[in-house]
Formats: structure tokens, sequence, C-alpha cells
């Protein structure tokens, strides 16, 4: 059920940029400010956004089978990260750090630590997740990056509810599909190919953290390599100083 909800879910937003609307949406003009004002205004917040540790529930489902459990994490821009898998006794199950050059993957039945070269597909390698360490990093933190920056909005749309939805069109083959909620939060975010969607993130259950709202619900759909990823956040701390040694493990565990 919750897998059929989300596909519907898409294929809406995906619609913004055809003739046929969402149900109770209406097009808005080219002239319209919002949508433009909505967007720089959620880019300042997301530049302003470049680190992050908390705990959090992690669930994840896909080709490779299903898993859940309980995570630390350490984030900093631009793509350097630290998950630790936590087992019942609150022991560590795994590690994985970066520092964006680098990565160790500790494993706890064998002890030994595994280090490498830094590559895009460590997380898929490692982790069954289609992500590279800079997108992992910028969608958990709340800020995915915009395909085709400073291209054209498109397919601007007013949902009933007060949501807005639009697209972001350029010269490449990618392009980006927003959601706003009526709080002017993000609450859905794609990356669209020539395809079909690549990508698709749901934000939900904001709280406010050091004055900025904050969302602890994070859904990944990646329709290509059929994962579906769940992260709901615990702790939080926002913009924390990060020491350069998290990001790295010790060889001695």
């Amino acid at each position: 059920m919750k897998r059929a909800a989300l596909a519907l879910a898409a294929a809406l937003l995906l619609q913004t940029g055809c003739r046929t609307l969402p149900p109770g949406a209406v097009r808005l003009g080219d002239d319209d400010p919002r949508p433009g004002l909505l967007l720089a205004s959620w880019t300042a917040r997301a530049e302003g956004l470049h680190s992050l540790r908390g705990t959090a529930r992690v669930s994840l489902d896909g080709t490779r089978g299903g898993s859940f459990a309980r995570q630390m994490l350490a984030l900093e821009r631009p793509a350097r990260f630290r998950v630790e898998v936590l087992g019942l006794l609150n022991q560590r199950v795994a590690v994985l750090a970066t520092d964006g050059e680098q990565y160790d993957l500790y494993r706890s039945e064998s002890g030994a630590v595994q280090s490498g070269e830094i590559r895009p597909s460590v997380l898929w390698e490692v982790a069954g997740v289609p992500l590279t360490p800079e997108a992992a990093v910028e969608v958990l933190l709340g800020a995915p990056r915009i395909e085709s920056p400073g291209g054209e909005i498109t397919g601007a749309v007013e949902i009933e509810d007060g949501r807005l939805r639009f697209e972001i069109r350029g010269r490449g083959p990618y392009r980006s599909a927003l959601e706003f909620d009526a709080r002017n939060l993000l609450s859905r975010y794609q990356v669209v190919g020539p395809e079909g969607a690549r990508l698709q993130v749901r934000y939900d259950d904001y709280r406010e953290v050091a004055g900025i709202r904050f969302a602890h619900r994070v859904e990944l759909d990646f329709p290509i390599s059929a994962v579906h990823a769940e992260i709901h956040f615990r702790q939080v701390e926002l913009n924390p100083s990060l020491p350069e040694g998290v990001f790295r493990l010790e060889k001695a565990q």
C-alpha cells in the first residue's frame, strides 16, 4: 500500500510539466513570482546548512533484501560522512567513514578496517544505496542539489491545500521537480531524466532545531534500482564543528 501511494505521488509530481494537472491543481501564470521567490529562499536556506550530527532509525528495502537499524550519523559538505550501525546493546556493528577522498569500512564480524579511495559507487557497493557520497550528504541535510541550476522554472501549479509544484529545466538531460507545502517547506524533490524519475525524496515531520525547520523524516525512492529507504531522525544537531578525525577510522578498533 505504501509503495502504491509513493508511486502515485511521484506520478502526480511529474505531471506538473504536462497538460494534465493533479486533482485540485491550478496552473500558475508565467509572471507569478511565487515559484521564483520560493526557490531563492530555499536555496539560501540550503546554502546555510553545511553539517549534521545525530541519531536515526534507518530502514532499507531493495533487491538485496530489507534491513532496519539504529545509526549514528555525522555529515559535512561536500562529501564527508560517518555512519555507525548500532546493535541491540548499542555496540558498533559496522562503521563507514569517508573524508571525501578515502573511505574506511569496519565490520564487527571481522574486527578489521577496510580502506580505499572514495568512488561514486561506494554507498551502493557497501550499503545498497545508489547515491554518491556528495548527494547523500545533500539529501540528508535537506538541501538536495538542483539539476540545471539557473534553468527555467516551468510547469508551476498550486494545489488546493496551498502546495506549490514546479520544475527547473536547463539544457542538460536532467531536471529537478520540487514541491513546497503551505508553510513554504520543501516536501518533495525529484531528479528526472530521459528514462524517467531517477530519485524521489519526500521530506516530512519538520521540527525546529536551533531556529531552523528541519525534516526529521526522509523517504527516498530509486525507481531504476528498485530501492526504498526511510530515515527517521531522533536527535539532530545542525552545523556542528566536526573534527577531521571523525571521518577516518583507526586501523585498530
